[in-house]
């Protein structure tokens, strides 16, 4: 293929407005990465006296809970015999990107002729890896790869243990097991998945695909062995296998060539989706599925009608309880020779039944299809857990390449991310990375998690290939903030994604099962430490807006803009998102640091600011009213002064400026003169408005009655407050019958002084004293003979005068008619000259009197009483 990079052709979704709807949720994560944009360089040293290779590759890399990484590197060289050697080096690397420890893998895995094809990160964070040893038949010089190695190594670099099976054939037989594909089930054993190749001409079934299970430890559980029916199947590359229920599912791309054109099965040249479910327990096929999308042709400018013999890498396979997502790219050819790549993303139900298919493809517009002179290095894929895809592409040497020419010591990296509804998420491009320098590209891993994207980028300089030094560039960003820097990545254009028809038909396996076909054989696989790879960081950003503010009057009118701003941190680079109510403000303009808004209707509520992406971050929130019409000025009704105490009047704060007639510029001002004030406002709307209050001079008091307060021992006093207050609250509240009413009977055992307190009216309060002085009384009873009810507070009432305890009173007053103008059994009660409210004429009136004190006999008494007037 020419040089090209992925271009996603899909229908482009519209782009969103900054403003949002003010029902949203907001979420805060958190994670310890300083760095957030970051490249960082670390140098390998490989093993003395080997020359680095183009295979030499950062591997895999894993993000782990803590946001630390595992890297493996596969380090491919000759030796000084010109042998071909590989070796896996595996380290950690904290937060920072600190190497924390690195590894070699040693053992079985040095022999030269041996090959790690694949591994996973387990549900525990340790590392399953599985590879294949191979050794040449003397008789024939073939090669024979029938041996499988399986390692598990713990998060902290130790191996927890390691397996080794060998195929149970003829030793002389060439065999070949490539395409691994690993897989942890829900119970933590697990899938290893490969294709066997038997390369004999003798032999007329040549292809097979293999599926092993093993339990936690790497023992076998149940093998299969099966291939496609009637079809000699091409297409090595690692499978994509997932767990979907109780079964397992197995996609690879297929193509495939055979002699007898006219047999039906036979699909010439003809690429397809070849999926199979096995019974996870028993190993047994439960189903199979064909997809051909050999209908979709390639655009007749840029490619021919050609396929190749094989899909080009590995399969990836994403399930989340409802759907099933795959992707494969497959390599065709051009008219001139050159191969280029155009992938498939499907989306299936759990019945694999098609629901969404698209096509990936180069953008054919910018490239020169006569631009021979390149070298496509890699591609990487991978889906996320919430079933978008990841692409990386790398590419070097092209004379024209979208638009750009690419020179011999240059590369270029290119990077995708499509949601799980098939559109465009976002594309970036790496720069150059090694000017000056002939370059060899290494594959590029990218990993997301969360917020956070990862790539490793490894490359060896020409230079230093014979030094046997390998370089990885460590990527770290988040792709949804865009910042002015040159460490990686900017966003660019080069993929587009097409609806792809596709045909679904039944695709048919034999199963051949060989309960013997692995056997198991002895292991010796050892981690040695090695020397720390040289770290530089090319460059960074930390971006801080947690002081982010947002700048605006607190009120605003209907139909008049407001303006508002943000006040940023320094070293703030992120861009920012306002999110208003879009149901009742039109926006004017909007920048990442200024709004202007213009209301149709009063509101209240926040606007607030945050981040964006999946990391959505609230840095600040501003309450806003807005009003329609001038707000009302109400002073209140008019007051007095209490007690020369200061009184509070309020304008109210939802006005912009205030005049008062004492000079004064607050909404409140407290006044201890009588007068009438009076105050001038101007509201948001520009709107005047005045009001007045008057304050009067205090004219009240709280008194209490009666004025005559000693009582003896054992006696009741009716204490009265005067009325036209609220809120009566007497103490101490012992020996009183109610502690909250304006009248209540004290009946103290000793000499007490009671506190009344009570309000006129809000924020003024007024309280008296009274001392009820209690006597050590003598047992004596006497009357007036006189009075003179005239209301001058001189010898008003007629009571009987009592001292002691008594048990039982009664007094009655009599007229000349023998009515009974006044009864009581109270003692303290005295009569006011009145009788059914009428004052009675002076004369003279008759008295009864009855009393019992304790521990002497009743006595009842009679005599007159003089009204004088």
């Amino acid at each position: 293929m020419p040089v090209g990079i992925l271009q996603v052709m899909l229908m482009k979704s519209p782009v969103k407005s900054i403003l949002l709807i003010f029902a949203v949720q907001l979420f805060l994560v958190n994670y310890s990465i300083s760095q957030v944009n970051s490249r960082t360089r670390y140098t390998f040293q490989s093993p003395a006296n080997i020359q680095l290779e183009n295979g030499s590759s950062v591997f895999k890399q894993f993000l782990l809970q803590d946001n630390s990484t595992l890297l493996l590197l596969k380090i491919i060289g000759r030796n000084n015999t010109g042998k071909l050697t590989e070796v896996i080096s595996l380290q950690k690397l904290d937060s920072q990107g600190n190497v924390l420890w690195q590894k070699k893998i040693e053992g079985t895995l040095t022999d030269h002729e041996a090959s790690i094809e694949n591994a996973i990160l387990l549900s525990d964070e340790s590392i399953l890896l599985a590879g294949s040893f191979t050794n040449k038949i003397p008789s024939s010089n073939k090669t024979n790869r029938s041996k499988i190695l399986i390692l598990k190594i713990s998060s902290d670099g130790i191996t927890v243990w390691d397996k080794s099976y060998s195929l149970n054939t003829n030793p002389d037989q060439p065999n070949l097991l490539s395409g691994y594909a690993l897989l942890e089930m829900a119970d933590k054993s697990f899938i290893l998945t490969a294709t066997r190749f038997i390369n004999d001409p003798a032999s007329p079934i040549s292809t097979f695909r293999l599926s092993l299970k093993f339990d936690s430890n790497g023992n076998q559980l149940w093998e299969n062995q099966y291939r496609l029916l009637n079809i000699d199947e091409q297409g090595h590359m690692n499978p994509g296998i997932a767990e979907v229920d109780n079964n397992l599912l197995i996609y690879n791309n297929v193509s495939s060539t055979c002699t007898n054109e006219n047999d039906p099965d036979c699909f010439n040249y003809e690429s397809f989706a070849a999926i199979i479910t096995l019974n996870s327990k028993t190993g047994v096929i439960t189903s199979s599925k064909k997809i051909n999308y050999a209908d979709v042709p390639p655009p007749e400018s840029l490619f021919g009608t050609k396929n190749d013999d094989h899909s080009f890498n590995t399969h990836q396979v994403y399930y989340n309880d409802t759907t099933i997502k795959l992707f494969n790219y497959l390599r065709r050819f051009t008219s001139d020779g050159n191969k280029c790549r155009i992938g498939f993303l499907l989306t299936l139900n759990k019945s694999l039944e098609v629901i969404n298919a698209s096509e990936v493809r180069v953008n054919n517009v910018a490239i020169n299809p006569n631009a021979n002179n390149y070298m496509y290095v890699s591609l990487t894929n991978n889906f996320s857990t919430d079933g978008s895809l990841q692409i990386g592409f790398s590419a070097a040497k092209a004379k024209s390449f979208l638009g750009e020419i690419i020179e011999e010591d240059s590369l270029r990296y290119y990077f995708t991310k499509i949601n799980a509804s098939h559109q465009l998420q976002w594309q970036k491009k790496a720069s150059v990375f090694a000017p000056g320098s002939q370059v060899a590209s290494a594959p590029s891993i990218f990993e997301t998690k969360t917020c956070l994207t990862q790539i490793a980028l490894g490359y060896v300089k020409r230079t230093e290939q014979t030094a046997g030094k390998f370089n990885v560039d460590l990527l770290r960003f988040n792709p949804m903030l865009r910042y002015n820097n040159n460490c990686f990545t900017t966003d660019t254009s080069f993929v587009e994604i097409t609806e792809a028809p596709v045909g679904e038909t039944d695709l048919y396996y034999n199963e051949l099962l060989n309960s013997n076909l692995f056997l198991p054989l002895s292991a010796s696989v050892t981690l040695a430490a090695t020397a720390l790879p040289d770290r530089e960081i090319i460059c960074g950003i930390t971006s801080d807006c947690s002081s982010t503010k947002i700048i605006a009057t607190d009120t605003a009118c209907t139909n008049t803009d407001l303006f508002l701003s943000v006040k940023k941190n320094v070293n703030c680079y992120d861009p920012l998102i306002w999110i208003v109510p879009k149901q009742v403000a039109n926006t004017v303009f909007v920048t990442d640091s200024s709004l202007q808004l213009n209301f149709q209707q009063p509101w209240k509520g926040n606007i607030y600011l945050s981040k964006p992406g999946c990391d959505s971050t609230l840095l600040d929130s501003f309450f806003l009213t807005v009003i329609e019409k001038p707000m009302q000025l109400e002073l209140g009704n008019d007051t007095m002064l209490c007690s020369n105490l200061p009184i509070p009047i309020r304008a109210g704060s939802k006005f912009k400026s205030y005049y008062w007639n004492t000079g004064a510029t607050d909404s409140i001002i407290n006044v201890t003169l009588p007068g009438t004030y009076k105050v001038q406002v101007v509201d948001y709307c520009n709107n005047l408005s005045q009001d007045s209050v008057t304050v009067f001079p205090q004219d009240f008091a709280l008194t209490i009655n009666p004025v005559n307060t000693i009582i003896c021992k054992g006696d009741s006093l009716l204490l009265s407050a005067s009325p036209g207050f609220y809120d009566y609250i007497w103490t101490p509240s012992p020996f009183l019958s109610n502690s909250f009413a304006r009248e209540t009977v004290s009946f103290p055992p000793t000499t007490t002084t009671y506190s009344v307190r009570a309000k006129k009216f809000t924020g003024c309060e007024l309280e008296q004293l009274i001392t009820v002085k209690v006597d050590e009384c003598a047992e004596t009873v006497f009357i007036p003979n006189s009075f003179t009810p005239n209301n001058d507070g001189l010898n008003d009432e007629f009571k009987p005068i009592i001292k002691g305890n008594v048990l039982a009173y009664e007094f009655l007053i009599y007229n000349r008619f023998g009515e009974i103008v006044f009864n009581s059994t109270q003692k303290n009660k005295a009569w006011d000259g009145a009788f059914k409210n009428k004052q009675q004429p002076p004369g003279l009136y008759t008295w009864i009197i009855r009393y019992h004190f304790k521990n002497k006999k009743p006595v009842t008494k009679n005599g007159t009483i003089t009204l004088i007037r």
